[in-house]
């Protein structure tokens, strides 16, 4: 769908058809990007491994690996030519930070939350190496113009977002249409939207869990 579409469907849910609009262009389409935006957040973001982000060089000596800040969480690594994945670990869970002088060797942990814009291998690679994650990302693609798609999004959601749209055009105080009963309507409408794609999503993903038995 594309982004006026988007629109044009927001301001007949929102009364907003008459000229001059309540709310220009330029804000809807912010309101329309910042909407998906928290969507995917709030569903726990867009899967994808290799890719565009999750497919990064890794240098030799260097144990800092720049990283997109559109990847929400990694859930997986794995360092090309290596049977086994790096384990994950969060700068918080470490007794001590690991010292880019260490000894050299193949890298085993991959560490976040230690740098802005980076994630962090230990041992400090020996040689040049491919990364491939497996992680959750913000989309993309970005929404500026009424031409620009509404990409990453299925269009069974955009509901959803037209729910964050009017919550957020009618929280403005200053805005003519401010109207908080209706904000609140909206959020809850969103609210409940968002979490019955959360949900889906959960039932897609669930896997049966394997039982070990003893026997007698």
């Amino acid at each position: 769908m594309r982004a006026a579409d988007a629109i044009r469907w927001f301001r007949q849910d929102a009364f907003d058809t008459e000229r001059p609009h309540l709310w220009s262009d330029d804000e809807a389409l912010r309101y329309l990007a910042d909407a998906r935006a928290a969507f995917v957040a709030d569903i726990g973001g867009i899967m994808e491994t290799g890719g565009d982000l999750g497919a990064l060089p890794v240098y030799k000596g260097e144990a800092r690996v720049p990283i997109s800040p559109l990847v929400k969480k990694i859930l997986r690594a794995q360092l090309d030519g290596e049977r086994a994945p790096l384990a994950l670990r969060h700068i918080s869970h470490l007794s001590h930070i690991p010292q880019d002088r260490s000894p050299p060797g193949t890298p085993r942990f991959l560490i976040t939350g230690a740098d802005t814009g980076a994630i962090r291998l230990s041992p400090t690679p020996d040689k040049d190496y491919g990364l491939t994650l497996a992680l959750r990302r913000l989309p993309l693609f970005p929404i500026r113009e009424l031409d620009d798609e509404v990409a990453e999004v299925e269009e069974a959601h955009i509901p959803a977002l037209i729910a964050h749209m009017k919550q957020q055009a009618y929280s403005r105080p200053d805005a003519d249409g401010y109207d908080p009963n209706r904000a609140r309507t909206a959020q809850v409408e969103y609210h409940e939207q968002m979490l019955a794609a959360r949900a889906a999503r959960e039932r897609l993903n669930w896997r049966p869990a394997r039982v070990a038995y003893g026997g007698l």
